[in-house]
């Protein structure tokens, strides 16, 4: 892992401006669109997570399979920027914002940090994954 990437696991949540955040792609679907679809199943997990509810275990099914499906769009948003190639850094800040977009109504900081360092993490093992060719990080 490169010295940059691990800088970009850093930047702490409130400096990322998720408004800001645009990547452009000849391929279809487009990173945005990808990214955008990260909020549903990320506001979902956040609503079903066990802090927030008593720990039935419907309650339980319910939130492994929210944080399955938005393991499945990180992985294909990830796996998109490596098509667009975008740089380990920004993918990271990339992943960041769209998990946090599905996150605003969430108010419990600590199930922030959860949902987005898992999607950071989902996100890097599916950028690296299969890949044979080596990666630069300008």
């Amino acid at each position: 892992m490169s010295g940059r990437f691990r800088r970009a696991l850093l930047v702490p949540l409130s400096a990322i401006d998720v408004s800001a955040v645009s990547l452009q792609s000849r391929d279809e679907p487009t990173p945005d669109a990808i990214g955008a679809r990260i909020c549903g199943p990320t506001h979902t997990a956040a609503e079903l997570h066990p802090g927030r509810h008593a720990n039935r275990a419907r309650d339980h099914a319910e939130y492994a399979a929210a944080r399955e499906q938005m393991r499945l769009v990180v992985d294909e948003y990830a796996v998109t920027l490596r098509r667009a190639d975008t740089a380990p850094e920004a993918m990271v800040i990339a992943v960041k914002a769209a998990t946090m977009r599905g996150l605003r109504e969430c108010r419990d900081r600590d199930i922030q940090l959860e949902l987005v360092h898992e999607a950071v993490r989902w996100a890097a093992q599916a950028y690296y994954r299969d890949d044979e060719r080596p990666r630069s990080s300008h």
